[in-house]
């Protein structure tokens, strides 16, 4: 698993960015987000993430999130 912080999210659309600790942004779709209220999603949260490349190989997509226990 990788881990990052939550650099932007939009409840009203259910959908964000995660900038992984390489530096590299991964989309994420609420339905991805499990352990935590997706409404309660802060920016600069830590998580945890899996990814799996789309079809076209040209963007990161998270396939699950969970919430990371460390500093907030």
């Amino acid at each position: 698993m990788l881990t990052g912080k939550i650099k932007w999210f939009n409840p009203n659309i259910g959908a964000g960015f995660i900038r992984g600790d390489d530096g590299e942004n991964v989309f994420f779709r609420f339905n991805a987000f499990h352990g935590a209220d997706p409404v309660a999603l802060r920016n600069g949260q830590h998580v945890r993430f899996d990814i799996a490349r789309n079809m076209r190989g040209l963007s990161l997509t998270a396939a699950t999130v969970t919430a990371d226990a460390g500093p907030f």
